[in-house]
């Protein structure tokens, strides 16, 4: 594991199964944070003992919505205050049709709380499944 089982992972409800399957599977305790219109819901992940979340900010999956700038903020503060890690799965993120980008989560974190999943699968050829994961030390 990336950041080990001894950790509890908050993931978005309803959210990316096969995630919170390969998780389980794996022997980590999970806890489902539901969702507002802005993503997921930063008051309910305090009150967890989470100290890893898994999010799709840029394109929620299933319900599309992206996760507003100061709600980004938030979660990074969450992290670095709960000494916790964000596992940002942007699995559709070279695909926008209108307005500006918003920036990665990881982008705007600078205390290394943030690992960042792409893929470019959508943009390539989907069956090959090429996927990357970045992690950067400052």
């Amino acid at each position: 594991m990336l950041i080990g089982k001894k950790h509890i992972y908050a993931l978005e409800d309803p959210g990316f199964h096969r995630t919170r399957i390969t998780l389980e599977d794996l022997g980590v305790h999970t806890v489902s944070l539901p969702l507002d219109d802005d993503g997921i819901n930063i008051n309910q992940l305090k009150n967890t003992d989470a100290n890893v979340v898994y999010v799709t900010p840029s394109h929620q999956f299933p319900y599309g919505m992206i996760m507003p700038i100061s709600r980004r903020m938030d979660l990074i503060k969450w992290a670095e205050e709960e000494n916790g890690y964000i596992i940002e799965d942007d699995y559709d993120g070279e695909y926008r049709y209108k307005g500006k980008p918003i920036p990665s989560l990881q982008g705007l974190s600078t205390k290394e709380r943030v690992v960042y999943l792409g893929t470019f699968s959508k943009s390539l050829i989907p069956s090959i499944r090429i996927s990357y994961m970045f992690y950067h030390l400052h």
